[in-house]
């Protein structure tokens, strides 16, 4: 794999001593916790090189198709911007809209419908197409039930309003599939839901809260941890893990992918920050709840 970087970076135009001196550099950067190979996969990312799993055997950010956890992906509906894409939404279902049917380019004619979802943090139209739409007449579609929206995008609808539009290649889990109730904490309301309040570290190791967000929380940085780890298939992981404590409490906080990366180089032992829009997560193996931080997830210092 590291001959496979070295030469790629040769052809776009790296001399030997480049190479050398940009591999140096970052080694310095990350005080030698990162190999030879991730910094050389580091290097081409940042040089605008496409690097591909079938080409290197390395996933730059983090997975590989048949290991996604679709909660890394997940993201509060007030997070939600125009063009996104892959978004992962655990909500609750809030005003079902109507189901229409329409005339396809080709003659043929298709379905769509349309509901409102909500979370802690606001609400947002849902917009399906083709046979998505069939889930809407399933006995438990039912206003304030959970679901999971997989695999949407974002985009300005009527009224120009933002919208998530699901088709042929999202999916839709209802509560009675795979959401366990009794660990999702996202209240039921009627109407569309306020920003959820600022919260302690304390409150974040209540052993009732398990897979919800929270708005903020601020802490003092401890025991910063960097891992580079390596899947079954050969793909290298970052693992950023550091402790988040205040005068009461304290709890841990993991990062994965390019995210981690970044994290690295801005925090330091003692730092005060504050972390914006995070998941809590309860870990089966050390049995505590750890915060994670997601893609839209902001670290902020004080």
């Amino acid at each position: 794999m590291i001959k496979q970087l070295h030469q790629s970076l040769l052809e776009a135009g790296f001399s030997e001593k480049e190479i050398l001196d940009k591999i140096k550099e970052k080694n310095d950067e990350y005080q030698g916790f990162m190999s030879k190979e991730a910094i050389l996969v580091l290097i081409a990312k940042e040089s605008g090189l496409k690097v591909e799993l079938s080409d290197t055997g390395i996933d730059i950010y983090g997975f590989s198709d048949d290991e996604v956890d679709y909660d890394e992906f997940k993201i509060i509906i007030s997070n939600i911007t125009e063009e996104m894409s892959n978004i992962v939404i655990l909500c609750r279902i809030g005003k079902i809209l109507n189901i229409n049917t329409f005339h396809r380019k080709d003659g043929a004619i298709g379905d769509v419908g349309s509901f409102i979802v909500y979370d802690n943090s606001g609400s947002i139209k849902v917009v399906l197409w083709g046979e998505l739409v069939k889930i809407m007449n399933e006995k438990y579609f039912q206003t304030n039930e959970l679901i999971r929206l997989i695999g949407g995008y974002s985009k300005i609808g009527l009224r120009n309003k933002l919208e998530v539009h699901l088709g042929k290649n999202s999916k839709i889990l209802l509560s009675t599939e795979e959401i366990d109730q009794k660990q999702v904490l996202i209240k039921k309301k009627s109407s569309e839901t306020s920003r959820a309040e600022k919260i302690v570290i304390k409150d974040l190791n209540n052993k009732d809260i398990r897979d919800n967000f929270f708005t903020q929380v601020k802490g003092i940085v401890d025991k910063i941890e960097f891992k580079e780890q390596k899947t079954k298939g050969g793909e290298i992981r970052f693992l950023l893990k550091f402790v988040l404590f205040d005068n009461a409490s304290s709890i841990g906080v993991v990062v994965w992918g390019l995210k981690a990366i970044k994290l690295l180089k801005l925090i330091n032992n003692r730092d005060s920050i504050i972390l914006s829009n995070f998941l809590v997560k309860y870990n089966d193996y050390t049995k505590v709840n750890e915060i994670h931080l997601l893609k839209n997830s902001k670290l902020t210092r004080m």
